[in-house]
Protein backbone atom coordinates (compact mmCIF):
# COMPACT_ATOMS: atom_id res chain seq x y z
CA UNK A 1 0.00 0.00 0.00
CA UNK A 2 3.08 2.12 0.81
CA UNK A 3 3.98 2.30 -3.15
CA UNK A 4 0.31 2.95 -4.52
CA UNK A 5 0.74 6.60 -1.51
CA UNK A 6 4.70 7.66 -2.94
CA UNK A 7 3.05 7.22 -6.80
CA UNK A 8 -0.22 9.15 -6.72
CA UNK A 9 -1.14 12.68 -5.02
CA UNK A 10 -4.24 14.51 -4.41
CA UNK A 11 -5.57 17.35 -6.42
CA UNK A 12 -4.20 20.00 -2.99
CA UNK A 13 -0.86 18.26 -3.80
CA UNK A 14 -0.58 18.33 -7.01
CA UNK A 15 -1.54 21.96 -7.42
CA UNK A 16 1.60 22.42 -5.05
CA UNK A 17 3.68 20.42 -7.40
CA UNK A 18 2.98 22.19 -10.51
CA UNK A 19 2.50 25.62 -8.75
CA UNK A 20 -1.12 26.34 -10.09
CA UNK A 21 -4.21 26.09 -7.80
CA UNK A 22 -6.61 23.32 -7.24
CA UNK A 23 -8.67 24.64 -9.43
CA UNK A 24 -6.59 24.61 -12.06
CA UNK A 25 -5.79 21.25 -11.07
CA UNK A 26 -9.32 20.05 -11.70
CA UNK A 27 -10.09 21.62 -14.52
CA UNK A 28 -7.03 19.84 -16.25
CA UNK A 29 -8.66 16.67 -15.20
CA UNK A 30 -12.02 17.76 -16.68
CA UNK A 31 -10.53 18.86 -19.75
CA UNK A 32 -8.71 15.44 -20.39
CA UNK A 33 -5.37 17.05 -19.90
CA UNK A 34 -4.68 15.54 -16.79
CA UNK A 35 -5.50 11.90 -16.04
CA UNK A 36 -7.11 11.06 -12.85
CA UNK A 37 -9.13 8.65 -11.04
CA UNK A 38 -12.41 9.61 -8.78
CA UNK A 39 -12.00 7.75 -5.24
CA UNK A 40 -15.32 5.53 -4.36
CA UNK A 41 -17.88 7.44 -3.02
CA UNK A 42 -18.83 9.66 -6.39
CA UNK A 43 -17.80 13.16 -6.05
CA UNK A 44 -14.09 13.32 -5.88
CA UNK A 45 -11.09 13.57 -4.52
CA UNK A 46 -9.00 12.63 -7.59
CA UNK A 47 -5.81 10.55 -6.92
CA UNK A 48 -3.49 11.82 -9.94
CA UNK A 49 -0.36 9.31 -10.74
CA UNK A 50 2.69 11.61 -9.83
CA UNK A 51 4.37 10.77 -13.05
CA UNK A 52 1.31 12.02 -15.54
CA UNK A 53 1.82 14.90 -13.44
CA UNK A 54 5.15 15.43 -14.03
CA UNK A 55 4.80 14.58 -17.33
CA UNK A 56 2.60 17.42 -17.94
CA UNK A 57 4.23 19.81 -15.82
CA UNK A 58 6.96 19.48 -18.16
CA UNK A 59 4.96 19.88 -21.50
CA UNK A 60 3.20 22.92 -20.11
CA UNK A 61 6.83 24.57 -19.02
CA UNK A 62 5.83 24.83 -15.08
CA UNK A 63 7.75 26.62 -13.07
CA UNK A 64 9.10 23.76 -10.57
CA UNK A 65 9.31 24.64 -7.25
CA UNK A 66 12.54 25.11 -5.30
CA UNK A 67 13.65 21.81 -3.59
CA UNK A 68 16.25 21.94 -0.95
CA UNK A 69 19.59 20.31 -1.99
CA UNK A 70 17.70 19.28 -5.68
CA UNK A 71 20.35 19.69 -8.67
CA UNK A 72 19.12 23.63 -8.97
CA UNK A 73 20.32 24.89 -5.75
CA UNK A 74 22.45 27.99 -5.83
CA UNK A 75 25.86 27.21 -5.07
CA UNK A 76 28.75 29.29 -3.35
CA UNK A 77 26.64 29.79 -0.45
Amino acid sequence: MEVLKDNFVGTLEASKIANRHQRTIVAWIHSGKLRAWKMPGGRGPYVIRRDDLAELVQELNTPQPYVPGGTDEPQGR
